[in-house]
């Protein structure tokens, strides 16, 4: 849903707008869908979490990815790294392996060849430079990871 609202123009639905006509009405007994009201509520505070810290999502991908800049990025894989960055540096809640694990497993069904070792490469230094920061506070911050 981000990479259809990524590729989406002007008068394009919004990834938001992605998310919730995807999961029907939950309360609906006629609907088929797999997705519990639980996923529901996660897809759409991901997305929505991803979409107001893209800025900085992008500030530390491109910090963490050294030599490319997130214009030059695959879609596919720049957003899997929005989403595995939001979930490394906002959702403490989730262990750092089930985000690198499942970030990896997307990029290697959904990518090209060499996604899922980018995505892993990329989405472990950001994990390194979050530990970083985390283990030296008076150090000047990374750019992007001013609120920890």
């Amino acid at each position: 849903m981000l990479f259809a609202g990524h590729l989406g123009g002007t008068g394009e639905p919004s990834s938001l707008e992605l998310v919730r006509r995807h999961f029907p009405d939950l309360d609906d007994p006629d609907a088929e869908t797999r997705q519990t009201k639980e996923d529901h509520r996660y897809t759409e505070h991901l997305v929505a979490g991803i979409l107001e810290h893209i800025e900085e999502l992008d500030e530390v991908i491109e910090e963490a990815s050294s030599e490319w800049r997130t214009a030059r990025m695959a879609a596919i894989d720049l957003n899997i790294l929005r989403m595995g960055a939001y979930e490394l540096l906002y959702e403490q809640g989730v262990p750092v392996a089930v985000v690198m694990d499942e970030a990896v497993s997307l990029a290697g069904r959904y990518g090209q060849d060499r996604s899922a070792a980018f995505v892993n490469g990329v989405l472990d230094r950001v994990k390194t430079l979050i530990s970083q920061q985390n283990d030296e506070p008076s150090a000047a911050p990374v750019d992007g990871l001013e609120h920890s």
